[in-house]
């Protein structure tokens, strides 16, 4: 009688075990289309025939590659941050076309050339004159270009943080209500949408994760500073901005202020680099070759003579810094109203037909005159360091998605359901139900028979 009983008793549990197991591989096959849904198994365990039990269902997640994944989302989310910033400033340095500066350069000592040979033909100065206008304008929109991509690159980021803020908050409320959810009660699911946005918020910036026994993670920020603690949450502030570089403050939730001291990769940092690295410098190196053009043509061509016999007289109007040159540069008003007082002449006495003034300006063509570069150099220098930039960025973000692709099919291979996999299972746990159910009828009807030989 003991042993029937305890037969029973056994495929009672081997019964409970595979329905249990049935409904997780339901669950399984529910949520194979799920973003981030790790499948989960439980665990067998048997002693004597139809003496089954079960352990906590456990998932297929790995700490490892989850990292990896991280990793690869802030390297790919860098590169992709510096290509779409550096993208708006190219189309402004590209001289492609024949429209760039360095065409508008050409042209405009092609126009001093031809006007050297008859300083006195009016159709000559107002072709030169159109084609100082044009430089001037060229030069203008280019640093027009790195200064709207700046602008946007600001804005990007500005949007990007308040992103990173929203993905804080989120993941420090799931923390909390993993904290308080059994395994048996969905907790495996909520850390998968932890995980989801763990790699949203890697894209956007570097973190460092650290597993707690709880199921709960602790986020860090790049060069330590806390982010996630428990269910607090920090929240980051952008600063900076206009003529300054950027930076990064991040209030904690005491109310305590940390400055970033460390670039925080991801998207963020990539925007950050681009705008305050790559673009001011390719601007920066603009300002000083439209500085330098000003200066050197201006200190020539007032000491010269005009045709009217006067001096002094600016071509471009003066720039006081080499801070904002390039886009302030432009012919000087008396210039643009009256062609005749381009000066050609070196010698007042030799008008109208002296034109060393206008060779001495040709000469300034071949000229190291921006720093020990010429004008040509020191824009190629100006656009190069924009397009080779976002070269690197382009060929980059490939690698970074290549190797993200990678790490994801590992984990895939690893955590995500497969249909074909979880229909296998379906189907021994149906044979195994199945089985311990005639097991269990078999001994309930010996029971009977027993009670009535009794």
């Amino acid at each position: 009688m003991d042993s029937i009983k305890s037969l029973m008793g056994g495929a009672a549990n081997a019964i409970g075990a595979h329905k249990a197991s049935l409904a997780l591989t339901s669950k399984n096959i529910a949520n194979a289309n799920t973003e981030g849904y790790t499948r989960q198994r439980i665990t067998m365990m048997s002693s004597t025939l139809g003496n089954v039990t079960t352990r906590r269902a456990s998932s297929f997640r790995s700490a490892t590659i989850q990292r990896a994944i991280l990793g690869a989302q802030q390297s790919y989310g860098y590169q992709s941050g510096r290509l779409q910033s550096l993208q708006l400033a190219e189309p402004g340095l590209n001289d492609l076309d024949g429209s760039g500066v360095s065409a508008a350069l050409d042209n405009f000592f092609s126009a001093l050339s031809s006007l050297s040979n008859d300083p006195s033909d009016v159709n000559s100065r107002q072709s030169l004159l159109a084609q100082a206008q044009a430089l001037a304008g060229a030069v203008n929109v280019a640093a027009k270009g790195i200064e709207s991509a700046r602008s946007a690159a600001e804005q990007d980021a500005s949007l990007t943080v308040t992103a990173v803020n929203q993905i804080v908050l989120d993941i420090a409320a799931l923390n909390g209500q993993i904290d308080k959810t059994p395994v048996e009660m969905g907790q495996a699911e909520l850390i998968d949408q932890r995980d989801v946005l763990l790699n949203d918020l890697a894209q956007y910036m570097e973190v460092n994760t650290l597993d707690q026994d709880d199921g709960t993670v602790l986020v860090y920020a790049a060069g330590g500073q806390p982010l996630i603690l428990g269910d607090d949450a920090s929240q980051m502030t952008l600063t900076g901005g206009g003529n300054a570089a950027l930076g990064l403050a991040i209030q904690k939730p005491d109310g305590g202020v940390i400055t970033m001291s460390d670039p925080p990769g991801g998207s963020l940092g990539g925007i950050i680099e681009a705008r305050d690295d790559t673009l001011r410098s390719s601007l920066d190196e603009l300002d000083q070759m439209a500085f330098s053009l000003a200066s050197q043509v201006n200190t020539i061509h007032s000491a010269g003579t005009a045709l009217d016999g006067t001096t002094g007289h600016n071509f471009f109007a003066p720039l006081a810094t080499a801070a904002g040159a390039a886009e302030a540069l432009s012919v000087d008003d008396g210039i643009k109203s009256d062609p005749l007082l381009i000066a050609s002449a070196g010698d007042p006495t030799l008008l109208p037909g002296d034109n060393q003034v206008l060779k001495d300006i040709i000469a300034l063509q071949s000229t190291a005159v921006v720093g020990g570069k010429t004008l040509y150099e020191s824009y190629d220098i100006a656009s190069s360091t924009v397009t080779l930039a976002m070269n690197d960025a382009s060929s980059q973000m490939r690698a970074s998605q290549a190797r993200l692709s990678e790490v994801t099919a590992m984990r895939d291979s690893r955590s995500a359901v497969s249909i074909a996999e979880e229909m296998v299972e379906l189907n021994a746990s149906e044979r195994a139900f199945d089985a311990v159910s005639r097991v269990f009828d078999t001994a309930d009807k010996l029971y009977d028979t027993l009670l009535q030989m009794v």
